[in-house]
């Protein structure tokens, strides 16, 4: 027997505007200095090296580390945007960084595929919609591993995934 509490769905619901809310001000606020900077978007699933890329397109340093686990993975002790060094995302709000040289906003943002749980998954769907509202120019980098590209076992349909998600 399923159980409904509709006290709980709305302080659940609650909850989540809150959190939409909050990240939708947070980029408003980046973008409101730089209204007319080329948006350069990094989109790509948890995991693929947005963040990394990201860092490198600004002129961090990036450097090998090994990790205590014999994991070989990248490094930026001066990043703009935060690493992950796992499978779990690191960005829940899409990092923004604004080149003035260039007139260019670099947007670190959340992956697709969430491993947090749907509520982050929905408030990171938003996160990513507010990036593309605007009359700014765009730029999409989208960023994607080597096995996600593989052909082999039909893993590219991964990047057909991620594709079909732009678009919407």
């Amino acid at each position: 027997m399923y159980y409904h509490d509709e006290e709980n769905d709305s302080i659940k619901i609650n909850e989540l505007m809150k959190l939409i809310e909050d990240t939708n001000e947070i980029i408003r606020k980046s973008f409101q200095k730089y209204s007319k900077y080329t948006r350069v978007i990094l989109l790509g699933s948890t995991g693929v090296g947005k963040s990394s890329v990201a860092n490198a397109i600004v002129g961090h340093q990036l450097t090998v580390k090994i990790l205590p686990s014999g994991l070989v993975c990248l490094n930026c002790p001066d990043s703009e945007f935060e690493m992950g060094h796992t499978m779990r995302s690191e960005t829940t709000i899409p990092n923004i960084y604004a080149d003035e040289e260039n007139h260019l906003l670099i947007c670190d943002a959340p992956g697709f595929n969430e491993n947090r749980g749907t509520d982050q998954d929905i408030v990171n769907s938003f996160a990513i919609n507010q990036l593309f509202d605007s009359n700014s120019k765009i730029k999409i980098v989208f960023v994607f591993s080597a096995q996600q590209a593989s052909i082999q076992g039909s893993r590219g349909y991964e990047v057909f995934k991620n594709f079909h998600r732009i678009t919407q």
